[in-house]
């Protein structure tokens, strides 16, 4: 698509610096993957809205921005007074902080691990004679050929976090993984990668937790999470983006599944100037299950967009999506959901849903369900619905003496929580519902215009 060239020179600068950096501190086994990314990438730019898949989301100010690659330094400059705030009370947890994508081992806390899990971080396998073990990991699901910001990533991938679950262990206490936008003086970028590995019979949850300090530049994450599941394996996987309304966050998480295994995922977007999350799942064996459910939470000019992508390739499988968004001011949401559905895909059970309020006259959502189905002995549903509150529920509430205003959120918070209720860690439910009823009563002035 030769229309859609259109990378800023600073990148490719930037990407010569780092090819110097990186011949001189090992490595040397990812330089053809990186050249590979590079050129594909320089040669599908950042993407317009004349490309299908971006149609809704407009990258012109993004475009503005000159981002520099963070440095691993930055790190040192982060305090843990300085994650209090994002804390989850009462949370027991194996806690590693990322410093704009960098690993921190100061500020990370995952003493006495659970017998059954790895913890690597990816800058220090690379580095290291063990780089082998994730040679095989690294753009086997996530591939870039199609994606300019899963090439970006995978040229610039500075770090990250490998996990490996054995076979057969059963991890109690969850792994958060934090990832902090410092403060600089320069807008910067950081580029990391989460490979997680779950082995047969497995079972394990991983929170990945999106922040930012508070700083006079705009920071870009470029994330890229590879999951693989092996027979029987558990996984549960729940995202959060809180960073700020200067920040820009674009996310690729691929999924590959075998027989019998389990993956549910939880996408919870509730800050950042723009947000775009793209999810695949591919169900490469017969009995597994999937769930993709999310929650969006806009206010302002926040622009937060979900695509969604799961292919059924074997019989006797089952997924299920639930998203739901909540719209005030003048955000703007998108949802692309799409199921495959193979030919030899017999007895699929895939259900799709799309919810969507609306409680300004300026927030937008587009959204496009879809279902693409060569098998058919199949059970598939999809929908979607866009709309404000209900008015019989409102005039329920408010002849039970609850104020208007009042009743708005009650009802608003109770559209929430069918999402909020499936979250599997309870500290980070209960944190979730609470800033959602505070968002709300910040837009209370939003909310009351609704008639």
């Amino acid at each position: 698509m030769s229309d859609l060239k259109n990378t800023p020179e600073i990148y490719l600068n930037n990407y010569k610096e780092l090819t110097q950096r990186w011949s001189q501190n090992g490595g040397i086994w990812a330089q053809p993957l990186r050249e590979e990314a590079m050129a594909k990438f320089n040669e599908l730019g950042i993407p317009t809205q004349r490309h299908e898949e971006w149609k809704y989301t407009n990258l012109t100010a993004f475009k503005k921005h000159q981002f520099a690659p963070a440095s691993p330094e930055a790190k040192n400059s982060v305090s843990p007074s300085d994650l209090a705030p994002f804390e989850f009370p009462n949370l027991d947890a194996y806690k590693l902080v990322f410093v704009d994508g960098f690993f921190s081992n100061e500020l990370s806390e995952y003493a006495d691990l659970e017998e059954g899990i790895e913890l690597s971080s990816l800058y220090s396998l690379m580095h290291s004679q063990r780089s082998q073990e994730i040679e095989s990991q690294i753009g086997k699901r996530a591939v870039f050929q199609n994606h300019p910001f899963v090439a970006m990533n995978t040229a610039f991938m500075s770090d990250g976090i490998y996990i490996r679950i054995s076979k057969k262990a059963q991890i109690k206490k969850p792994l958060h993984l934090l990832f902090v936008s410092s403060a600089q003086s320069q807008d910067t970028m950081a580029n990391s990668r989460v490979l997680i590995h779950a082995e047969a019979e497995s079972k394990a949850t991983v929170i990945e937790d999106y922040v930012s300090l508070k700083s006079s530049s705009t920071r870009f994450t470029n994330a890229v999470g590879e999951v693989s599941l092996e027979a029987n394996a558990h996984l549960d996987h729940l995202k959060i983006t809180r960073e700020d309304e200067s920040s820009y966050h674009i996310a690729s998480l691929a999924i590959s599944q075998e027989q019998d295994s389990n993956f549910n995922s939880h996408n919870v977007c509730l800050g950042g100037r723009l947000t775009r999350n793209d999810i695949s799942a591919h169900l490469g064996g017969t009995n597994i299950e999937c769930t993709l459910n999310g929650l969006v939470l806009g206010n302002g000019e926040q622009l937060i967009d979900n695509h969604t992508r799961i292919v059924h390739a074997e019989p006797h499988c089952n997924s299920f999506e639930t998203y739901k968004n909540i719209l005030a001011e003048k955000a703007r949401g998108v949802f692309n959901g799409k199921i495959y559905v193979a030919q030899d895909a017999q007895k699929t059970d895939a259900m799709q849903s799309n919810q969507s309020l609306v409680l300004s006259d300026d927030a937008i959502m587009n959204t496009k369900p879809e279902l693409e189905i060569y098998a058919d002995d199949v059970r598939c549903t999809h929908g979607a619905t866009i709309g404000q509150l209900d008015d019989d529920a409102l005039f329920y509430l408010r002849t039970r003496g609850i104020p208007e205003d009042v009743a708005q959120k009650l009802l608003t918070i109770a559209f929430a929580r069918e999402v909020i209720e499936q979250l599997p860690v309870e500290e980070v439910k209960e944190t979730i519902e609470q800033f959602v009823y505070k968002k709300l009563q910040q837009d209370g002035a939003a909310l009351v215009e609704v008639s």
